[in-house]
């Protein structure tokens, strides 16, 4: 969709299904932008001076969750997912944790949200809420980390 030669990650439509939620490294750091079906340029969504990544909707389409990656020379190695309104308004904190890789949630009538993570070749996948970042360990399998998304519905992961 975009009409360029940027680093663009396309992650998640928008409840219409008339924009696509996007990263891309076209004004320095990766920010998330908004790209509609009927515009040759995309909207800045989310900025400032961290990389930002893997834009995705909440079960009810009302929000974005988005990961901050951690800064270079963070020891800790975590990141964060934060939410924000479609609405409009600040950013919210939802959870941290270290070598997050990935995090998706299914759509209503699921309210199932998934996040993974990869620590000494395994894997661990987690589910979470996406209002207050509770959740609980779901599995562990070796390898990874694996490029993984979840079904619509919640019922399925795959790789």
């Amino acid at each position: 969709m975009t009409l360029d030669e940027r680093q663009d990650y396309p992650y998640s439509w928008t409840p219409d299904s008339k924009a696509v939620f996007f990263a891309s490294d076209r004004d320095g750091p990766s920010h998330i932008f908004k790209q509609a079906i009927d515009q040759t340029q995309p909207e800045l969504v989310l900025g400032g001076n961290d990389n930002l990544w893997i834009a995705r909707l909440t079960p009810d389409g009302s929000a974005l969750l988005y990961v901050v990656a951690p800064q270079e020379g963070d020891l800790s190695r975590n990141v964060r997912i934060m939410r924000v309104p479609l609405a409009g308004g600040p950013s919210q904190f939802v959870l941290q944790a270290p070598m997050m890789w990935n995090h998706q949630c299914a759509r209503l009538p699921s309210t199932l949200c998934i996040y993974s993570r990869t620590v000494q070749n395994q894997e661990s996948f987690f589910s979470f809420d996406p209002l207050n970042g509770t959740g609980k360990l779901l599995a562990t399998v070796e390898g990874g980390p694996f490029n993984w998304t979840l079904s619509p519905d919640g019922s399925t992961s795959l790789q």
